[in-house]
């Protein structure tokens, strides 16, 4: 089904910088209610080499370099290859990159119009939802994949879940719903 995106911008100041948080919401041409949208996240983890100390065979102490830090090399496996591992952060978690991500995000923000001049009758483009597959199980039950045709790129894109751990979003099997309407009804 065509449908039009709208974003809303909300600006926060958290510790004296401003911060933008935009949600993108798709409305179906000719109908009420609007759906509230991210695309896909597809995270792949960052690889980095597996160091190690450089020891001096005559002190058995590693060696340094000139500005006094220990020599490190890439530690390698019995085939002479680098052995690598996922990056992690400061809190210990995998570190994911999607290097298309904000291309895919930049192109729908293309045919988003804002939701103030959506109210004024100001519209972009409408845009095509559908449903490659019907659903993929997840950690957090069932989450169902739609794609949003915009030229002759697919973006990927979920009904977002507003559920906090001490307050459930009442809305979501409702979005949802409405969303597998406006797939089905291309």
């Amino acid at each position: 089904m065509k449908c039009y995106v709208i974003k809303t911008e909300k600006k926060t100041t958290k510790n004296g910088e401003d911060y933008f948080n935009r949600t993108l919401y798709l409305q179906g041409v000719g109908l009420s209610g609007m759906v509230p949208i991210r695309v896909c996240y597809f995270g792949k983890p960052v690889m980095e080499a597996v160091l190690e100390k450089v020891i001096d065979p005559a002190t058995n102490k590693p060696k340094l370099d000139k500005d006094g830090k220990e020599l490190l090399v890439e530690k390698k496996d019995k085939d002479g290859n680098v052995i690598m591992r996922v990056k992690k952060d400061e809190d210990g978690n995998d570190i994911l990159r999607d290097d298309d991500f904000r291309i895919r995000e930049d192109l729908l923000d293309m045919f988003a119009v804002s939701y103030e001049a959506f109210k004024q009758g100001e519209v972009c483009n409408p845009v095509e939802v559908f449903a490659r597959t019907k659903k993929t199980e997840s950690k957090d039950g069932e989450k169902y994949n739609f794609f949003i045709r915009v030229g002759e790129a697919d973006i990927p894109v979920e009904v977002i879940d507003f559920s906090s751990e001490d307050r459930t979003d009442f809305k979501y099997r409702g979005n949802l719903a409405k969303m597998r309407y406006l797939a089905n009804n291309a």
